[in-house]
């Protein structure tokens, strides 16, 4: 090793806070629980026990970007059914078991995400609600701001 290595900074990720973001991808994944520890890889021997779960990829407004994931479950009690619920997709269409939800009908959708640390310091998502909206700006008639304008404020004050 030579004396001008450094070591990469490591990525902080996300502050905790709330972020308007949008849902950029969705990948589902394994995770295998085996003798050694947790692993994305499918061990050769040793597996206890598979989960299947999906990555989420969120995109906030300054361009940051984030990853959690869920597992496959689609229960009222699940974290899917409540971030897709918060991404505007009716509970009725998350409930429905039968049928597949295309990741299309999700990404590209925005809301509010929290994100906090995990236990091992690390960002994560820990909810999804459904970004505000838009606060209609008050008009006037024909469009017209109700503020006076400047020039239409008396000089003096009515009173003394």
């Amino acid at each position: 090793m030579t004396d001008d290595y450094e070591i990469p900074a490591g990525e902080a990720g996300l502050e905790p806070g709330t972020y308007l973001a949008t849902l950029t991808a969705l990948k589902p994944f394994t995770l295998y629980e085996t003798t050694q520890g947790w692993t994305r890889e499918r061990p050769d021997d040793g597996i206890v026990e598979a989960y299947n779960k999906i990555a989420w990829h969120f995109a906030t407004d300054d361009g940051d970007t984030i990853e959690s994931s869920t597992s496959t479950s689609r229960s009222e009690r699940s974290t899917l059914y409540a971030w897709a619920t918060g991404l505007g997709l009716p509970a009725a269409v998350v409930l429905d078991r039968s049928k597949p939800i295309p990741a299309a009908l999700l990404i590209g959708r925005e809301g509010m995400i929290t994100v906090v640390l995990d236990k091992n310091g690390y960002s994560k998502v820990a909810s999804v609600v459904p970004a505000p909206k838009a606060k209609p700006q008050p008009t006037g008639f024909a469009g017209v701001p109700p503020t006076p304008s400047a020039e239409a404020l008396p000089d003096e004050l009515p009173f003394k």
